[in-house]
């Protein structure tokens, strides 16, 4: 044993605290060192020690620094295989999303990356609800006062090459589209067709008010004949017609001031729609004392999904 403890002498100047050989050391000195080294580190050897405190007073570093350095080499080869197999990835992982923001989660970084490419995915199709011109496809958005806005190809008949802008129907989530001027188009300017005049049709105060390209405004456009509207509620739009007096049916449009004249009942009764539409309705009364006796009148019904319903003795 005290053969094993001068051994281990005179490895101690050629290997350092970090397993790298001194200064002044020669090739052969080396080579014997770490022979000797390789001798001495087995377990054996090491637990047969007899007095620890002896070897750490004769030199500091005589067992501790083989072993040391053992260690150091075989945790540097682990820590550089680790490094290799995992720390390589976790650093080209870090650097890669720091760099190039394809590392981490790729569905994630696909679209953050299409969402800040562009703004074109976030924009209203026609049809859709929007607030402002910016916030649509189409850059129009018709404004309808208390039902909101709504996408579309066109806000007035300017927004239109060949023709008017037919207004949007709200209640179905139509879109304003552009027409060619024809009869029952939409318009908001003189822009009809074959002596067509833009005559204003459904009007609610506040929301919008719908004008088709038509026959006539008034009594005035029609001669001999009287002015009256054809109104298509469900799709909030109608057209001025010249018609004959007392050629309309009960259930057809008329206008409330003249229309008792073109009615075939001889009434025009006024129907309202929650209290923000009312229209002209042929009808068979318009007041109860319209009816026979025991019976009331009911008002015409105007409904945005069927239409009109005439007004009705019961």
């Amino acid at each position: 044993m005290s053969l094993l403890a001068l051994g281990c002498g005179p490895s101690d100047p050629a290997i350092s605290a970090d397993g790298s050989t001194g200064e002044g050391s020669s090739t052969g000195m080396v080579t014997s060192m770490t022979s000797m080294t390789s001798m001495t580190t087995t377990p054996t050897m090491t637990t047969m020690e007899p007095d620890t405190a002896d070897t750490t007073a004769g030199d500091s570093s005589s067992d501790d620094s083989p072993v040391t350095a053992t260690d150091s080499g075989t945790t540097a080869a682990t820590t550089d295989a680790t490094t290799d197999s995992t720390g390589g990835t976790t650093d080209e992982s870090t650097g890669g999303s720091t760099d190039s923001g394809s590392t981490g989660d790729p569905t994630t970084g696909g679209t953050d990356s299409g969402s800040s490419g562009g703004s074109t995915g976030d924009l209203v199709p026609d049809g859709g609800s929007c607030s402002a011109d910016d916030e649509c496809e189409s850059g129009e958005c018709y404004l309808a006062g208390i039902l909101g806005g709504i996408c579309g190809e066109c806000n007035e008949d300017a927004d239109c090459a060949d023709g008017g802008c037919t207004l949007p129907n709200p209640f179905a989530g139509m879109p304003p589209v552009c027409n060619s001027g024809m009869l029952g188009d939409g318009c908001n300017s003189d822009i009809c067709e074959m002596d067509l005049v833009c005559a204003e049709i459904i009007n609610v105060p506040g929301v919008l008010t719908a004008s088709t390209c038509s026959e006539c405004e008034t009594d005035a456009d029609c001669g001999m004949d009287t002015c009256q509207p054809d109104y298509d509620v469900v799709n909030v739009t109608g057209v001025n017609e010249c018609v004959m007096p007392m050629s309309l049916p009960n259930g057809h449009g008329c206008d409330l001031v003249t229309g008792d004249a073109a009615c075939m009942s001889g009434f025009c009764a006024e129907g309202n729609l929650m209290m923000i539409l009312t229209l002209g309705v042929c009808s068979e009364c318009e007041v109860d004392g319209d009816c026979g006796p025991g019976e009331s009148c009911v008002a015409p019904d105007i409904d945005l999904t069927t239409g009109l319903t005439a007004g009705m003795c019961v």
